[in-house]
């Protein structure tokens, strides 16, 4: 998938990392938890601008440990251009998908464990990517000011992960975060409802109380 695009183009992404959240979001508006095309954000990007030419080139591990994630986001495009069959790929998939996950950047966190999924689907942390996905969704959900739609998407994803024995080594964990989601959606009803009682608004209080009915006939 990725790989096969950067012996193409022999495109290496820019250090401006502002504008590579920026694509992802765009790209991404339509469907936010679909597959994020990376490949088309690196054929947006083109430049002259490579790692290679930075005064001290950092491993990736120094990159993600000094946060500097546009950084390490380039080192791994350029080590699977360069090396597309390296064993090395997929450890370095993994850490860019948590380290996104410390920096609440959870597209680009989820984006890293779908090309996982996508392009390791058999290897033995392929139950870690799905649960790093998950994750994501849910500390999106979890932000201030998400919209609902996040949460039923996570609650929907979240039932389908621990059904499946597959993954139980994180139905834990991932029950815990079904538990807040639901605990977070029934704040934000009983919230919306009493902000619209106190403005006289007794039809858009209801519609809240309603919803947070609904919600909880589905548990």
């Amino acid at each position: 998938m990725l790989h096969s695009l950067v012996e193409r183009t022999g495109i290496a992404m820019q250090n401006n990392y502002g504008l590579v959240v920026l694509c992802v979001m765009l790209l991404s508006s339509a469907g936010c938890q679909k597959s994020i095309p990376l490949d088309n954000l690196i054929a947006t990007h083109k430049s002259n601008t490579s790692t290679r030419k930075s005064t001290k080139k950092l491993s990736l591990n120094e990159a993600i440990k000094q946060q500097k994630l546009g950084y390490a986001d380039n080192l791994y495009l350029e080590y699977r251009g360069e090396h597309p069959d390296s064993g090395k790929i997929p450890a370095m998939i993994l850490k860019l998908s948590k380290a996104h996950i410390r920096e609440k950047e959870y597209l680009l966190a989820r984006y890293y464990a779908e090309a996982y999924i996508t392009d390791y689907p058999d290897r033995k942390n392929v139950d870690l990517a799905w649960f790093l996905r998950l994750k994501s969704l849910f500390l999106r959900f979890r932000s201030p000011g998400s919209v609902d739609s996040l949460g039923e998407q996570f609650q929907e994803e979240a039932r389908v992960f621990i059904s499946d024995p597959f993954y139980r080594k994180y139905h834990a964990k991932v029950r815990d975060m079904l538990k807040e989601t639901k605990k977070i959606q029934h704040q934000r009803n009983e919230a919306l409802a009493r902000y619209y009682e106190k403005l006289g608004k007794p039809k858009a209080a209801a519609f809240y109380r309603q919803r947070d009915a609904a919600s909880k006939e589905k548990e």
